[in-house]
């Protein structure tokens, strides 16, 4: 029949649905519009308004003229129903061409208004090009000459740094070699004095038994001269003994001789010499028997006194013995003392050494817990100096950007960019909008995540300025109309009802004017634009309030639904920029006098930190530390130096105390042992003295003898 103005006789009319939401329309299995298959089935009668199938009740509307049903009716019979579609269709495009054209007028208006700003800035940017590709250049250049400079500075440094490491190892190393022939000789030197005191000990020893070799020589040479003299008395008695005995011989031969001769001539003498010669015999053997008593006498005489020689000679040993024992005594006194005193010395030096050691010790652990401390304050202040430089570099970007975006939004704010002309004009009209007059964009405050969902939502009205009453907004009315500069829409706070707060938002949504914040007079407007708007971040938890009296906002702002109407899609970089501006300079503002006054207070305390650091001088404690460690070492070596003097000293003065000992024991027994020889010999002085006085009776006797024989002899003669 043709009822389709098309060249098929059957059309296929089909709708995909596909599992991401999308649908796709489809003629004979060809993608097409909706408008489309409109178009085709415009004529046919076909649809839910359409009079080709009458259905029951629709005659009641027709006869009754029910919204204009028979109008309708007669419209599609004459078949300009389509064409009144299309003219709908066609006045509404031009509407919203006209509408774009207005916005481009006024962005026409706008970009001319910005086009000398931003040749300006094109030129500012391209001469910052420029320069910028200079400073590269030129810090390149600075970089290779500095980076040259330095490398020649360090090998100059390294060069250095390796001839003092080498100074410093062959400075070590000659210092252990002194060290260690500093060690040798005072081993050496302790060997040498132990040795010494040994030989000492030893030449003591040799001294005593050399004084008492002497005390026996001088004995003896005593000794010697007493027999030396015996020996003459001896010989000058025997000699005299011997010239008697001659004298007596020749008188007896004399006698004898004249005896012969006269016995001859005179024999009437010979009774008489008988009887003389009787006498002399007589005489003869007293004689005998007193020299025989006179020899016993002697001999007696000759016991005693070797027997009191042997008593002096004993005397004179224990003598000499005695006072070698005392000159050992004071001599080892002398040393004793002098040991003593040395000892004291040694003593003196060995506690100054062993304080000096306590001091060094206590000053090396104070250096050592001072230098640990120090490393350790070190390590914390190197660490919290790489954390505050962290903390400061990022609190200086932080700063940088928060200072840019200022700057940024600052230069939007007082050009306006992104206001149309009239909105621009309002504002340098001084004497209107020094009021309370101001852009809803202006007033408003939204939290971060949603902020371009709610510029999205609020675009068509951020434009919109907010006044009190209407006669502010005629007043700008007319200034627009005189300066012919287009127009401009306003929201009047005198005209706008209270409404009743929101009910409690639905699960798993966010009501809007949670999130907005304004003064407190802008709360009944944002109100009465945010009624029934609701902010959700996933699009699954909301599918049953798509149906409801909603407004649907994506947190990200990629959907929202508003009555019938749907909208979404990609998000622009700059969105969410314009809402809130003068609200978010205020909070930059705040946030960064907040950042400067941090970043005063971390750079004084970093500065801090850098002095704190530049204080300690871990080298020179460091050397401090082998300075003090070295001293140490030297007094520790005195120490045990002194400690072998003192002991060898402790030594000697003991072995004193020992000899001493023995030799008062010793010069005790001399004395009790002197005491009975001069006893002794005082005893054997008596016997002598006896045999003195018998020797000299004796020799009365014989001398006595002689005489009465001498004269027998002249008798006889």
């Amino acid at each position: 029949l043709n009822l389709l103005p098309t060249e098929y006789h059957t059309i296929t009319i089909s709708r995909l649905l596909f599992q991401t939401g999308e649908s796709e329309y489809r003629l004979n299995d060809v993608p097409c519009r909706l408008k489309d298959i409109q178009n085709i089935l415009v004529d046919t009668g076909i649809g839910s308004n359409s009079y080709a199938i009458i259905a029951l009740g629709m005659v009641d509307d027709i006869l009754a003229n029910k919204d204009n049903a028979r109008r309708r009716m007669f419209e599609q019979a004459a078949g300009i129903s389509k064409f009144k579609k299309r003219k709908k269709e066609t006045l509404n495009k031009l509407k919203n061409t006209n509408a774009d054209l207005e916005r481009i007028q006024d962005l026409l208006a706008e970009i001319e208004a910005n086009l000398k700003a931003l040749e300006k800035q094109a030129r500012r940017t391209e001469r910052y090009y420029k320069l910028k590709e200079k400073y590269k250049e030129l810090s390149v250049r600075y970089a290779l000459i500095s980076t040259k400079d330095r490398i020649s500075r360090f090998q100059t440094l390294e060069t250095r740094i390796q001839t003092e490491n080498d100074q410093s190892v062959s400075l070590q190393a000659k210092m252990n070699r002194l060290e260690a022939d500093i060690q040798k000789r005072r081993k050496d030197l302790m060997e040498f004095e132990m040795n010494l005191s040994s030989q000492q000990k030893e030449l003591n020893e040799l001294v005593d038994q050399l004084r008492h070799k002497e005390s026996e020589k001088s004995t003896l040479i005593q000794e010697k001269k007493y027999l030396q003299k015996e020996v003459q008395t001896i010989e000058d008695r025997l000699y005299q003994d011997q010239q008697s005995i001659l004298g007596l011989t020749s008188q007896i031969e004399q006698t004898k001789e004249l005896l012969a001769q006269t016995s001859k001539d005179q024999p009437e003498y010979q009774e008489t010499l008988n009887e003389l010669e009787r006498r002399k015999q007589a005489i003869d053997q007293n004689n005998k028997e007193a020299k025989r008593g006179l020899d016993d006498v002697m001999q007696q005489k000759k016991t005693a006194e070797q027997t009191r020689y042997h008593l002096e000679k004993q005397i004179a040993i224990l003598d000499t013995e005695y006072n070698a024992i005392q000159q050992e005594i004071t001599r080892k006194k002398l040393d004793t003392e002098t040991d003593q005193h040395r000892a004291k010395t040694f003593e003196a030096k060995h506690r100054d050494v062993s304080e000096r050691i306590a001091s060094c010790t206590e000053k090396r652990d104070q250096l050592k817990a001072a230098f640990t401390k120090s490393k350790s304050l070190e390590e914390k202040l190197i660490q919290e100096k790489s954390t505050l430089d962290k903390a400061y570099q990022q609190m200086v970007r932080a700063l940088d950007a928060k200072t840019n975006e200022y700057d940024l939004l600052k230069s939007m704010i007082e050009k306006m960019e992104g206001s149309p002309a009239s909105i621009k004009f309002l504002a340098k009209q001084k004497q209107w909008s020094s009021g309370n007059a101001t852009l809803l964009s202006d007033v408003i405050l939204v939290e971060e995540p949603y902020r371009i969902c709610l510029e999205n939502y609020l675009e068509p009205f951020l434009n919109h300025y907010i006044v009190q009453t209407e006669r502010e907004a005629q007043v700008a009315i007319q200034l627009l109309a005189k300066a012919q500069r287009g127009r401009a829409k306003f929201f009047i706070l005198d005209r706008i009802k209270k409404i009743t707060a929101a009910a409690e938002a639905p699960p798993n949504t966010i009501v809007a004017t949670d999130v907005i914040h304004a003064d407190n007079k802008y709360q009944n407007l944002l109100a009465n634009l945010l009624q029934h708007v609701l902010i959700f971040k996933e699009i699954s938890a909301v599918e049953d309030l798509m149906a409801g009296p909603w407004t649907l906002l994506s947190a990200d702002g990629h959907f929202m639904k508003t009555g019938f109407e749907i909208m979404g899609g990609s998000v622009g970089l700059f969105e969410g920029k314009r809402i809130g501006r003068k609200k978010q300079l205020e909070q930059l503002h705040a946030e960064i006098k907040k950042t400067k006054t941090k970043k005063e207070k971390l750079e004084n305390k970093r500065q801090k930190l850098i002095r704190a650091l530049s204080d300690i001088d871990l080298e020179s404690q460091q050397a401090a530390l082998d300075l003090i460690q070295s001293e140490l070492h030297l007094l520790e070596q005195d120490k045990i130096a002194l400690d072998v003097q003192l002991k060898t000293l402790s030594s000697h003065i003991e072995d004193f105390q020992n000899l001493s000992d023995q030799s008062l024991q010793r010069q005790k027994e001399l004395k009790l042992e002197r005491k009975r020889v001069v006893q002794a010999l005082a005893k054997q002085k008596e016997i002598i003295k006896q045999l003195d006085s018998e020797i000299i009776q004796a020799d009365t006797s014989y001398r006595e003898m002689i005489q009465s024989m001498n004269e027998i002899q002249s008798a006889y003669n």
